[in-house]
């Protein structure tokens, strides 16, 4: 913009400058009221980005690859072959755009009161320039390729591959221009052969478009058919997509339904909590979603029977169903590209007798057991503690049930932390929270485990009478949980 700007300023109508900055306050509006009340927190967080150490990588380019030609794993001989000709034929159309911009192939026709001439050499090839319809049009082609394309090459975030459609269609005017390069030199050079030079490019035409087309066509089955690996997205645990998470949320509702059973519980992470959480709210049998991964809300003993629908890599809360309740794995709803979910029917075990009564001073959480249970997992040595929860809380629109408790393992040593979420709360529910133990980390016969409680509910923010909610959340109802000695078991 810049540079078309500084090569047509006359082109400029106030009219046009004053219609597009209405149009754009209109619709940054929100956006700016939301800044200024956040105290402008994205552009510190854009600034921090900025001054993050950059790095050099070839990670733009394989994604300029793939935007030119989606699918490149395994495919015939000729697809392959397609992919090599579009790469050419863009390194071609390139260079073309380069020569043309100080070597036009013909004089381009300029009104003579645009024309002027000028004593000063260096205004004489500005003119030049600028008076060229082919000439600017080839260095605006340039600049919108090259600029942005060197500038993602030295990055300090992971890039992604929406970013590059910023170049869209670029590369397939280099490509037709290159054709049209060819076009012009067979003219040139051999004038006999340039009737078979234009129905060849036609045909390679058609021909490349039939392999985007075969290319696009390929990928979109290639991903509907589950033919990738959900976990080598960077960034990124792992992906999901809406219709298997829904197919297995849909078949716990039904179960739940089928076998007259009261209540669904389901795990989540921070991958998947947002959609998750929402499913949760429009099931037919109560659902209440938790996590994250040390953390497992079970019913009371007394409550009977309910549905679980685990996720596909909670192996810690699978863990720790198996050892606190009765499991009867009954499917396993499939996902695409890795592993599937795991649908139980769970009957919770009843907590061994409280010796004393309990000291946490809390009207929302009382433990159920004031021993330590230790747990091996996957990462290193863990300890357990068991709670039950002690108030009603109905599931809301983005809210979250936040319990944040730590333990110290020995006197006078950082505490380890943990936190539990869930979309609801039912009273007598058992909540049972692990601690991640540090390699080799020393514990007494005595540990202090306390915490807070919180909800984490939407942000609104209030202009008059104009009440806006935001992607923002806020903590409220913020408790405090007295500290207990425990003991490990």
């Amino acid at each position: 913009l810049i540079v078309t700007l500084i090569l047509a300023p006359t082109t400029v109508r106030w009219r046009d400058i004053f219609l597009a900055a209405g149009a754009l306050i209109v619709l940054f509006f929100p956006y700016a009221s939301l800044e200024m009340t956040d105290h402008f927190a994205d552009l510190q967080g854009l600034l921090a980005f900025a001054h993050q150490p950059a790095h050099n990588d070839i990670q733009a380019l394989s994604f300029y690859r793939d935007l030119i030609l989606p699918f490149n794993e395994v495919q015939p001989a000729w697809m392959t072959l397609l992919g090599w000709c579009i790469q050419l034929l863009l390194l071609a159309g390139l260079m073309t755009a380069i020569v043309r911009l100080f070597q036009p192939p013909q004089r381009e026709y300029v009104f003579t009161e645009e024309q002027r001439e000028v004593s000063n050499r260096w205004l004489q090839l500005w003119n030049k320039l600028r008076f060229n319809p082919g000439r600017v049009s080839c260095l605006l082609l340039l600049v919108w390729q090259i600029i942005p394309f060197a500038n993602l090459l030295h990055h300090s975030v992971d890039l992604h591959m929406q970013y590059l459609l910023l170049f869209l269609p670029g590369p397939f005017i280099l490509i037709g221009l290159s054709l049209d390069e060819f076009v012009r030199l067979i003219k040139r050079l051999r004038p006999n052969l340039i009737r078979v030079a234009q129905i060849g490019t036609v045909l390679l035409s058609i021909l490349l478009v039939i392999g985007q087309f075969v290319s696009s066509t390929a990928y979109i089955f290639k991903m509907r058919e589950g033919h990738f690996n959900d976990r080598t997205v960077q960034n990124l645990p792992y992906v999901n997509d809406l219709n298997s998470m829904w197919n297995a949320v849909h078949q716990a509702d039904q179960l739940a339904q089928k076998m007259h059973i009261s209540r669904i519980y389901m795990s989540m992470d921070t991958n998947i909590q947002p959609s998750m959480s929402y499913l949760g709210e429009i099931l037919h049998t109560p659902t209440t979603v938790f996590g994250y991964e040390n953390c497992l809300v079970l019913p009371a003993a007394e409550a009977g029977p309910a549905v679980y629908l685990v996720g596909p890599y909670a192996d810690h809360i699978d863990t720790m169903l198996h050892q606190f309740a009765s499991v009867k794995l009954v499917a396993q709803p499939q996902r695409l590209g890795g592993r599937p979910f795991k649908l139980y029917i769970v009957t919770p075990k009843a907590p061994a007798a409280m010796t004393t009564p309990s000291k946490n001073g809390t009207a929302s959480l009382q433990l159920l057991d004031q021993n330590i249970h230790p747990m091996t997992g996957q990462n290193g040595n863990m300890e357990l503690t068991r709670w039950s929860i002690q108030r009603e809380a109905p599931i809301a629109p983005r809210t979250l049930y936040n319990y944040q408790l730590s333990i110290t393992p020995t006197k006078g040593a950082k505490p380890i932390t943990m936190t539990c979420a869930t979309t609801a709360l039912h009273k007598n529910d058992q909540l049972l929270a692990t601690f991640q133990l540090s390699k080799d980390e020393k514990v007494s016969s005595q540990q202090s485990v306390g915490g807070i409680a919180y909800d984490r509910v939407p942000d609104v923010y209030r202009f008059g009478s104009i009440q806006v909610t935001s992607f923002n959340t806020q903590a409220i109802n913020v408790r405090s949980l007295k500290s207990t000695d425990l003991s490990p078991k």
